[in-house]
């Protein structure tokens, strides 16, 4: 197993203070002794991941600069395209997006308007039926290695779309306001597009972190694989 599958971080307490948890185990705790000291062990055996699509680096420092006006999104500049899922077998589950890719040719990407998702979620539209395509490809073949959850419904429509920022990140009604406009501006000179050659897969190092690349898959048998430092 590579580091990257298992991320494990444990604290180890005086007997004393956890007496009553030995040999006890909780989801993802596991509480066990060592000679006269009690250890809790964290494990995300139980990954969570999303992929996504990232843009340019014009798009993403246009993008980060309206959102940095107003507040922290938590999230680097991206378009989902597989959202966060519990990944049971992550070698089968990477290895299937990696065959999938392999064959699929760089996706041409438009970003045309803004967006939202009533006053929760400001938002750059997507327009690509390539990506739509991909979306139904890797949303079939990959559902075997990840637990089923209700955002991986057959039924749920693909909307494609570049965040710009969400409430629960502090953003307010007249944020969402003000950078739709600034997004406009910026959108209505000439037409955005890019077009994409890998996709992100994504996690989260720590339980309550931030959610940060792991590795670039990219499109085309002519590319190697990028791994994130």
């Amino acid at each position: 197993m590579l580091f990257y599958q298992c991320h494990i971080s444990a604290i180890v307490f005086q007997k004393k203070w956890l007496k009553n948890l030995n040999n006890k185990q909780d989801g993802n705790f596991k509480c066990f002794k060592v000679n006269r000291t009690i250890c809790l062990i964290y494990s995300n055996l139980s990954m969570k991941r999303f992929i996504g699509i990232v843009p340019t680096q014009e798009i993403y420092s246009i993008v980060s600069k309206i959102q940095n006006r107003f507040g922290d999104n938590r999230l680097e500049p991206h378009i989902t395209l597989i959202a966060p899922v519990t990944v049971i077998d992550e070698d089968s589950w990477i290895t299937t997006i990696k065959n999938i890719c392999a064959t699929h040719s760089p996706i041409d990407i438009q970003l045309p308007t803004t967006g939202t998702f009533g006053k929760k979620t400001l938002f750059i539209d997507v327009s690509s039926e390539q990506l739509s395509h991909l979306y139904y490809r890797l949303n079939n073949d990959i559902k075997p290695y990840q637990k089923s959850e209700r955002n991986m419904n057959e039924n749920n429509k693909y909307h494609p779309h570049l965040t710009l920022g969400r409430a629960w990140c502090g953003f307010t009604k007249e944020d969402f306001v003000n950078m739709g406009a600034l997004a406009n501006d910026y959108l209505s000179k000439d037409p955005v597009a890019f077009t994409a050659s890998f996709v992100r897969i994504y996690h989260k190092p720590l339980p309550k972190g931030r959610w940060e690349g792991l590795q670039d898959v990219p499109f085309g048998k002519e590319d190697k694989e990028k791994r994130l430092g």
